[in-house]
C-alpha cells in the first residue's frame, strides 16, 4: 500500500536496500553463500509482501551473476522484479575505486554492467559510485557517453564546499546533476538513526553487539575459523512498539538529514553493508508516519528521488574538475582513506600489468591483425576483461579485504594477463606473415620486427631476447690464427676443455671453471683477455693472473648469469663490487689446509676464531686478493 503524501508539507524519501561487498570481510566464495540467503529473502519478501515496495541492490550486476551461479532457476523471478521496478540495480558490473583502475577499465565496467542490466530490465538512471575514494574529473564525460545525466556518491565531497545537489562539470564541458549524500553516515542515516534505536534498541551510530545468551549466538571455535562472525539463531525481528522511542528516532533522523534537505524533500538511506531486508519495515514506517502529520515517510527509489529534487531545487552549486576533497569531520564516515593507494601494493602492480597487456598490446594488435584478415577474438578478450573487472570492486582493488580474498584475486589477474598475452602473440605472428620482407632483406636474414601500439612515435631502448640457430656461429680452436674473425670460440687450452669464449670489441672473453691452462692465452698477441670465473669459491690465480688483462668472478650467478655477464663486460653496467672473502695465494695458505679433509670420518678444525680474513691478517699468510678487494669496471 502506497502512502498518501498529498497533505504532507515535507516528504522523507526512504531508500531501502543493501550495499553488497563481494570481497571484504569474506572471500568472494564465502560471500556467495551469504548472498544466496540475502537474495532468497529479498525475492520472497518482494513477491509476497506488496507493502514492501522497493529494494536497491547496489554492488553491481556481478551480484546477480554470483547469485545465479547457485540459483539459476530464479533468473526469471529476478527479471520480473527488476522489470516491475521493485528491485533496482546499478549501472556498473562491479563498483570500482575510480582513481585506482584505468579509465578504459571504467568504460568496460560500465559497458558490461549496463549490458547485463539490460537483460533484466535495465539499471537505475543515475551513476552510482558509493565507495570510490574520490571522483575523477572525467566522470561526467564518461557518464554522459552512456546517456547518464545524474550521479550519486559522497566520498571526495563535504558539506562545507558542495551543496547537496550541484552541477559537476568535466574539463570537456560535460555536466552531471550530482547528489552528495551524508558526511556523517554516508548512505546509512536510516539504519543508524531509526533502525538501530527503534528495532535493535541501540543508541545512535552504535556498532557494538551486546551478548545475549537467550538469542543463542554461535560461531566456529576451531583454530582455522574462530575469527568468523557470530550467527544469532533466535533473533527477535520485531521492532519496539513504543511511540516515545519512535518519536526520538524520528527527531534524530530529522536533525541529521534536514540540513541536506532539497525543497521539501528529505533523504533517508537504509543501505548498510551486506544488510538483509527488514521484513517489518512497512509496519514500522506506518507507525512513524503517525508522529508528525506534516512529515510523511515514503518508500522510494533513487530515480524518483532524483527527479523530485532536480525539479524543486532552489540552490544548486557548481563544481569543476576532480572531487577529492580530503577535509572530513572527526567521526565522519566520509573520509578519503588515501592510504589504500599503497595498501597491498602487489595488487596494484598486478592490476597495472594486466591492464597494460589488455589495453596497450592485446586489443590494438588484435585490431590490426583483423584488418589483414585474422578473426578478431571477441570472446577471449571479453573473457579476459570479465576476470579483470571482478578485481576492480572497491574493497578488492583497494586491498581492504581479508588476506584470502586478495590471494584469490591473483587467479583473476593471471587469467586476464594470460589470455591477453596469447592473443597478442597470435596477432603478432599473423601480422608478420602479411609483411613482404623480400624487398629489404636477403633470404637468409633473421628479421626482428617491432610494433608500436601507442598513438604516437617513440624512440627508446627496447630489451630483446633473441634466439639464433647454432649455425650462425663458427667454432674454432683458440690457437688458430684466424680466431680474430670468429664470432664465438670453443676454448681448448692445454688439452683441457676450458669453456666457451667470445670476441667482444677485439677482445677475448673466456668462461672457465678450471684455469690450469690459461697461461697459453698470452700467445694471442694483440688481444685483450678477460677470464670469467664461474666458480662458487676462490681458486688459485697467482700462477696465471699476470698473463691476462682482467678477471671477473661470478660466484653463484643464477639463471640471469648471461644477461649479467654481458652487461658487465660490455660496460652497460658498473658492478663496483667488492670481494666477500679472502682469495689465498695458494691452497697451502688457507686456515684449514693442514687438517682438511682429514683421514677418517671426522675432521677437526683447529683455527679457533681465526677464520676468514682474521687468519691472513693475524698470521701474515699471503693472499692473492684481500677481503673487500675489487676494482670498478670503469677504473
Amino acid at each position: 500500500m502506497k502512502e498518501d503524501t498529498s497533505m504532507a508539507e515535507k516528504t522523507v524519501h526512504l531508500i531501502n536496500g543493501t550495499h553488497w561487498d563481494r570481497e571484504w570481510r569474506h572471500t568472494a566464495e564465502q560471500s556467495k553463500l551469504r548472498l544466496v540467503d540475502l537474495m532468497d529473502n529479498i525475492i520472497n519478501i518482494l513477491e509476497n509482501k506488496k507493502s514492501y515496495q522497493y529494494f536497491l541492490v547496489d554492488g553491481g550486476s556481478i551480484v546477480i551473476e554470483d547469485y545465479l551461479t547457485i540459483r539459476p532457476e530464479n533468473k526469471e523471478r529476478i527479471k520480473k522484479l527488476i522489470q516491475d521496478g521493485r528491485m533496482q540495480i546499478v549501472n556498473w558490473y562491479t563498483l570500482p575505486e575510480t582513481n585506482t583502475v584505468a579509465p578504459e577499465a571504467m568504460v568496460r565496467n560500465l559497458l558490461l554492467g549496463r549490458r547485463m542490466a539490460a537483460e533484466y530490465g535495465g539499471a537505475m538512471k543515475s551513476g552510482y559510485t558509493a565507495t570510490s575514494y574520490g571522483q575523477p574529473s572525467q566522470l561526467p564525460q564518461m557518464y554522459n557517453g552512456f546517456g547518464i545525466e545524474t550521479a550519486i556518491f559522497y566520498r571526495g565531497t563535504n558539506k562545507y564546499l558542495a551543496t547537496p545537489l550541484f552541477s559537476w562539470e568535466s574539463p570537456d564541458g560535460s555536466r552531471l546533476d550530482t547528489l552528495r549524500t551524508f558526511d556523517e553516515v554516508t548512505r546509512t542515516n536510516w539504519f543508524f538513526y531509526v533502525h538501530g534505536p527503534a528495532v535493535l534498541g541501540k543508541g545512535l551510530r552504535d556498532l557494538t553487539y551486546t551478548y545475549d545468551i537467550t538469542q543463542k549466538p554461535v560461531h566456529m571455535a576451531d583454530k582455522y575459523s574462530y575469527e568468523k562472525a557470530f550467527t544469532v539463531l533466535h533473533e527477535d525481528f520485531d521492532y519496539i512498539h513504543d511511540p516515545a522511542v519512535h518519536k526520538k528516532a524520528m527527531d534524530c533522523l530529522l536533525e541529521q538529514a534536514t540540513p541536506y534537505q532539497i525543497g521539501d524533500h528529505i533523504l533517508a538511506m537504509n543501505m548498510e553493508d551486506n544488510d538483509e531486508p527488514y521484513r517489518y519495515l512497512p509496519e514500522l514506517v506506518d507507525d512513524l508516519n503517525k508522529i508528525y502529520p506534516d512529515i510523511q515517510i515514503k518508500q522510494d527509489t533513487m530515480d524518483s528521488y532524483m527527479d523530485a529534487i532536480r525539479r524543486d531545487v532552489k540552490n544548486k552549486g557548481e563544481w569543476k574538475g576532480e572531487l577529492r576533497l580530503t577535509t572530513a569531520e572527526y567521526g565522519s564516515f566520509n573520509s578519503i582513506l588515501g592510504a589504500m593507494y599503497s595498501s597491498r601494493i602487489i595488487i596494484k602492480l598486478r592490476n597495472d600489468d594486466a591492464e597494460n597487456n589488455l589495453m596497450n598490446l592485446c586489443e590494438p594488435l588484435a585490431s590490426l591483425a583483423s584488418i589483414y584478415g585474422k578473426e578478431y577474438p571477441t570472446t577471449n578478450i571479453e573473457r579476459a576483461w570479465h576476470h579483470l573487472l571482478q578485481n576492480h570492486a572497491h574493497d578488492s582493488i583497494c586491498g581492504a579485504a581479508v588476506d584470502r580474498a586478495h590471494e584469490d584475486m591473483m587467479l583473476n589477474f593471471s587469467l586476464a594477463k594470460t589470455v591477453a598475452e596469447e592473443v597478442t602473440n597470435r596477432s603478432v605472428i599473423s601480422l608478420f606473415s602479411k609483411i613482404d620482407t623480400s624487398k629489404d632483406f636477403k633470404p637468409g636474414d633473421h628479421i626482428i620486427t617491432l610494433y608500436n601500439t601507442l598513438p604516437y612515435e617513440r624512440e627508446e631502448v627496447v630489451e630483446l631476447r633473441i634466439d639464433t640457430p647454432k649455425k650462425a656461429f663458427t667454432a674454432v680452436d683458440i690457437g688458430v690464427a684466424g680466431a680474430a674473425a670468429a664470432t664465438a670460440v670453443s676454448m681448448t687450452l692445454g688439452g683441457i676443455a676450458m669453456g666457451v669464449g667470445m670476441i667482444v670489441d677485439n677482445s677475448i672473453v673466456v668462461l672457465v671453471a678450471d684455469a690450469s691452462g690459461i697461461k697459453t692465452l698470452a700467445d694471442l698477441a694483440g688481444k685483450t683477455v678477460t677470464v670469467v670465473l664461474n666458480t662458487g669459491d676462490p681458486i688459485e690465480v697467482t700462477s696465471w693472473r699476470d698473463k691476462v688483462d682482467g678477471i671477473l668472478w661470478c660466484g653463484y650467478p643464477g639463471q640471469e648469469a648471461g644477461t649479467a655477464l654481458v652487461s658487465v663486460l660490455t660496460g652497460a653496467v658498473n658492478p663496483s663490487a667488492k670481494l666477500t672473502m679472502t682469495w689465498p695465494s695458494s691452497y697451502a695458505m688457507t686456515p684449514a689446509a693442514d687438517w682438511f679433509p682429514g683421514n677418517s670420518n671426522d675432521t677437526m678444525y683447529y683455527e679457533d676464531i681465526y677464520v676468514g680474513y682474521r687468519w691472513y691478517t693475524t698470521f701474515g699468510a699471503p693472499a692473492a686478493y684481500d677481503f673487500g678487494y675489487g676494482l670498478s669496471y670503469t677504473s
